[in-house]
């Protein structure tokens, strides 16, 4: 019971959903309705009269004006049929868009730490599903409309099939309630197989979902040229090839088990028609051998009779198609409500004791889902703002998880951290995040021109070859045919440039200077460039630091040499803090660390 409430709370969403997109579609699918019932009543009456006419003696021009009006009424049916049909599967496409773009619209607002989650993945990919009708074998195998186009068109059928039984029922009142008896033992045939067949299928889908997943990743690395080289390289060709058919034999697995329900529901579906055919055309020519009815009444009543059968029937499997549906759109109507990621929490607490001109953690934990080790562990730290801070350590040592709560991309466990004696949590996230920027160590260049990965805003160029020059690649762009409008990547574009890992990351770079926010962050930000080109790059980022907060992640200690603050972290916390002159004094954690690179750059071993 709980479970058919939410199928039916998830139907009654979606056509909620129509509505705010479209008023029409709504509208056009009552056109459907209506033209649907009214369909099958020419070829009932009409044919009827033709034969009475003609057995009975009837003039000529009475048969063929029941003919013409036959012929008249199917054709402008069939037209408004094919009308609404066209224009239905316009919308129907037009509506999916709508919802894919929802999908993608939920996904962007949806905290990073849900959305890294294995069960968020799953269930996104699962509304994905509905919506786009890529579900599982059964419900593929019954042909047509999938995913929300078949909701729609399940809900014509079954309202319009609603409305055509009910018409039919009382034009047979007069045969009886042998008729209504017969056309039961076929709705019984069909319940029990398509209950069988959706059960199966429901749990197809469950079972499938995670290789789905698996091999969307599969087919991404196989497709993706950024993967080209490693593939060939080491040989992973067959590799990913096999783990393809491994997740795909899974998928076979469930479909071989949810097969025999389906043949076992359309075989006995099939048998019920024909029972119930047999036994009303049988009772039919009875009542003519009876003279209780005529060779007319005989022909409209067996085309009412079996309309109403195929009526009944094409119901109850609208139904169990419907209720299908439902099932998976309560995913899709999960994926929808989750909350999203908070734009002001309620700032709890005082902050008296938190001094302004300073990025302040107090007391902040955080451990990753899944983790039992904490990632950050009680850090409270207090930095001055418009300096340059190195934060260095060993992997692992909490470093990028710091950077990532500073930029709101994770909500603290536990603690709070203050910008400028602010809590971060209380400033609207659209207008936090133009304070704050970031250059990561897995950056991304899209297959966009040069003036849009830099800024989609529509800022004018000379701010952008302010940035480019700044970030060292300004005489790489100069020198491409289109400059600014040069696409990049060749195997998107066919005129595109593809740029070293140096370049790539320079622009990365002139991107976050672009931005120009008060904090910026450098994840690794020189990890692809060759030392001169890092030092060109801290001694550039350096001269900002007098205006701008500057934040360096970097193994490489030589950031270290350009940074008015030191912070060295291990185990999730702050182990040591100071200038580098005073942490080489110190000779603890920082001095080691220093010293085994140094060794390194020395040839000598690492200590």
């Amino acid at each position: 019971m709980k479970k058919q409430k939410q199928v039916l709370n998830s139907i009654f969403y979606l056509f909620r959903l129509s509505w705010s997109w479209r008023p029409a579609y709504l509208m056009l699918l009552l056109c459907s309705v209506i033209v649907k019932i009214l369909q099958p009543f020419p070829a009932i009456i009409f044919p009827a009269r033709i034969v009475d006419c003609l057995l009975e003696g009837g003039t000529f021009r009475e048969a063929l004006q029941s003919v013409l009006w036959l012929a008249v009424s199917i054709f402008i049916l069939d037209m408004l049929s094919t009308w609404v049909r066209k224009k239905q599967t316009l919308l129907q496409s037009g509506f999916k868009d709508f919802l894919n773009y929802k999908i993608s619209e939920k996904q962007q607002h949806i905290s990073l730490e849900k959305m890294e989650s294995v069960e968020v993945k799953e269930l996104f990919i699962r509304a994905d599903n509905a919506v786009s009708g890529n579900i599982s074998y059964a419900a593929r195998s019954l042909g047509g409309d999938r995913g929300v186009d078949a909701v729609g068109t399940e809900a014509v059928n079954l309202v319009s099939g609603a409305g055509k039984a009910v018409v039919l029922a009382a034009a047979l009142l007069w045969l009886g309630i042998v008729p209504a008896l017969l056309i039961m033992t076929a709705l019984v045939f069909h319940v029990f197989g398509g209950s069988r067949e959706k059960r199966a299928n429901y749990e197809e889908r469950v079972k499938t979902t995670p290789y789905r997943n698996k091999n969307q990743y599969v087919t991404n690395v196989m497709i993706d040229f950024g993967f080209a080289k490693e593939v060939r390289l080491y040989g992973l060709q067959e590799f990913l090839l096999g783990q393809f058919r491994r997740n795909k034999e899974h998928f076979y697995a469930a479909r071989n088990e949810a097969k025999p329900a389906f043949y076992f529901s359309h075989i006995l579906g099939i048998l019920g028609e024909l029972v119930q055919m047999a036994a009303t055309y049988g009772y039919l020519v009875l009542r003519v051998y009876q003279r209780r009815l005529t060779l007319g009444g005989f022909t409209r009543y067996a085309a009412a009779l079996n309309d109403l059968s195929l009526t009944l029937v094409s119901m109850v499997r609208s139904y169990l198609n419907f209720n299908l549906y439902g099932e998976y759109f309560i995913d899709f109507m999960k994926a929808m409500e989750m909350e999203e990621e908070a734009q002001v929490l309620e700032n709890t607490g005082t902050a008296e004791d938190i001094p302004d001109h300073t990025i302040c953690f107090k007391e902040v934990s955080f451990t990753y889902p899944g983790m039992k080790t904490k990632a950050l562990d009680r850090v409270s730290v207090e930095v001055p703002l418009k300096r340059s801070i190195s934060i260095v350590g060993r992997n692992g040592s909490g470093k990028s998880t710091l950077i990532k709560l500073l930029l709101r991309l994770y909500q603290p466990d536990e603690g709070r951290i203050f910008l400028d004696g602010v809590d971060i949590w209380t400033i609207p996230l659209e207008k936090y995040r133009q304070q704050v920027t970031a250059v990561f160590q897995d950056y991304y260049i899209f297959a966009l021109d040069i003036r849009e990965n830099i800024t989609v805003k529509g800022q004018d160029d000379e701010t952008i070859w302010e940035a480019l020059r700044k970030a060292g690649v300004e005489n790489t762009v100069q020198k491409l045919p289109q400059k600014l409008d040069t696409p990049l990547f060749r195997n998107y574009h066919a005129d595109g440039a593809d740029l070293s890992g140096g370049e790539k990351q320079k622009l990365a770079i002139a991107r976050m200077l672009h931005k120009d926010s008060a904090v910026m962050i450098l994840d690794e930000p020189t990890a692809a460039l060759d030392p001169r080109s890092e030092l060109e790059i801290y001694e550039q980022v350096h001269r900002m630091a007098k205006e701008k907060t500057i934040l360096y992640i970097s193994h490489r200690m030589s950031s270290c040499h350009f940074s008015d603050l030191i912070l060295v972290m291990e185990g999730g916390k702050i182990e040591e803090q100071g200038t580098h002159a005073r942490l080489m004094e110190n000779r603890q954690l920082y001095y080691q660390m220093y010293q085994a690179q140094a060794e390194m750059y020395r040839g000598g071993e690492a200590v």
